[in-house]
This record gives structure tokens, sequence and C-alpha cells, in this order.
């Protein structure tokens, strides 16, 4: 218990050297915990002790600004058939619906089996406040990844990756409730430079259903700074190598190839999991 709380003075303390102040109009949030469904992620998977599955909507401004009439919607053909207008994208669809009320619903609305553990709602005034929701995108002593859908009425997201059910919840139309478009939608993590010890928040366009277009990656990160105008921005386009000078920075590990992998992405970055695990 000591150790974890020495940890978590000192991510504290980084943050708050870079993200302390207001800086932003005030974000409602809501993190919502299904525990018995970590349960049944953990499947036994090392990377998954004791998971607390979670989901986390945040109330943004600036999507009309940033995007303007501009959508998501570029689907290949294996996800056509969840939008066609036909019996069997309806009831995909409303599967989907299901699920995301099941998923999002607060404490005391209970939705079938699915029905959330328990809820937290608050504002977030500032960067520091964001990272710390996140928990500045560790679990259990590692960098993680996690999947998300921008819609006009919220931001949408749940950590991927390290089990299959936990990427089946977390696919991107079930954050966006089966809507045909969003405004962006893709993976993100969590960075942090390891000498200025800086957090980074690095989205990208890595979603099979809705494919978003790379030019609007500066859309994104223009909606994400009207409402958290300090937080250092780097998106990715899944399209394009990653910039060299990025692969310094202390990220998860994405390496498809590694048992220690947290999520199969294309990503890299240097990673203090093990040093981390023995602060």
């Amino acid at each position: 218990m000591g150790n974890s709380c020495s940890v978590q003075k000192a991510q504290d303390k980084n943050a708050a050297m870079w993200y302390a102040e207001e800086d932003g109009p005030g974000v409602e949030y809501g993190v919502h915990h299904h525990p018995w469904l970590g349960r049944i992620v953990d499947d036994g998977h090392p990377l998954n002790e004791e998971f607390d599955f979670k989901t986390f909507e945040l109330n943004m401004d600036g999507q009309q600004e940033a995007f303007g009439d501009i959508w998501q919607a570029n689907y290949d053909d294996d996800h056509k058939k969840i939008f066609a207008d036909n019996f069997e994208g309806e009831a995909i669809r409303a599967a989907m619906r299901a699920e995301h009320t099941a998923l999002y619903t607060p404490s005391g609305g209970h939705v079938g089996a699915l029905s959330c553990f328990r809820s937290k709602q608050g504002i977030l005034d500032n960067s520091a406040d964001f990272l710390k929701l996140i928990y500045y995108g560790r679990r259990d002593g590692r960098r993680r990844v996690f999947t998300y859908a921008l819609m006009d009425d919220g931001w949408y997201f749940s950590e991927t990756g390290a089990a299959m059910l936990a990427d089946v919840l977390s696919k991107h139309a079930v954050h966006a409730n089966g809507r045909p478009a969003v405004r962006f939608s893709g993976t993100m993590r969590i960075v942090q430079h390891p000498t200025t010890k800086e957090y980074a928040l690095v989205p990208d366009n890595d979603s099979g259903t809705y494919r978003p277009n790379q030019d609007q990656l500066e859309a994104l990160k223009k909606c994400i700074n009207m409402n958290f105008p300090k937080l250092k921005v780097m998106p990715l386009s899944c399209l394009h190598h990653q910039p060299e000078e990025t692969k310094m920075w202390l990220g998860p590990n994405e390496n498809k190839k590694d048992e220690d992998c947290v999520y199969p992405g294309k990503w890299v970055w240097a990673n203090d999991d093990d040093e981390y695990e023995e602060e």
C-alpha cells in the first residue's frame, strides 16, 4: 500500500508540474465501474490482475467548431453490414445500443446482466485532473491503451487489448452507441517524456469500423485542446510511419511479438513497466 501511494504521489507531482492550473472550461465526466466484467476479462491473464473494467465519458465542448460538418463513416466491406438498412443491420445496432447503455448507465440503473456496479461523476478543472482520472494511462503497473469514440454528446472510451472480451466490449461502434458516424475514433495512450516527465496524449485513427480520415487528426487535437488547453496532444496516423523522435517517449508495450504486449498495435515506445513495478 505504501509503495502504491508513493508512486501515486510521484505521478501527481509530475502532472502538477505541467498541468496543475485551471486551463479549460471545466469538463463534466462520468466513470463507470464493472467489477464482474473485470473478473471475466481477467481469464487468468497476467496483465489483468484484479481488473475492474471501467468506461469513461467526458462531456466535451468544441466538436462543431473543430470539425464543422465533417463526420467519419468510411466503412470497409466487413463493417458495412453493421449500418445496413435491413433487419441484420438493425439487429446488430440494437445489440450495440443495449451494450452501450449497460456500460454507460450510472449506478442505480440496471440494464440486464451487464449493469454497472458503481459510477462517479465530477468536473475536470485541468489536464492534471484528466490524467489522474485515467490513472496516467496505467493499470497494474503497466502503461495501457484505450479505445475511444468522439461524438457531439461526449467522448467515450475504455481500456482495450489485453484480453478478448475487453477488446469486444471496447469496439468503437459500441462506444458510439451504434451510430453510423462519429467525429473521430481510434486508440489512444498516455506517454511520458523520459527526461522532462511531461505527459502527452497520443490518439490515432486506428478504427476498422469508421476508418477516420487522417486529415482530421488536427481537428481532433483542436477539440481536445479546447477542453484541456495545456495538454500536449501528439496525434498519429496509421497510414504514416511513426516519427522517430516520438519513440523515445515512455509508453505502453504494443509489440505484438512480445508476450508482455498490452495491445497489438503499430506504435513503438520506450517502456519502463518493470522499473515502475519495482518503485
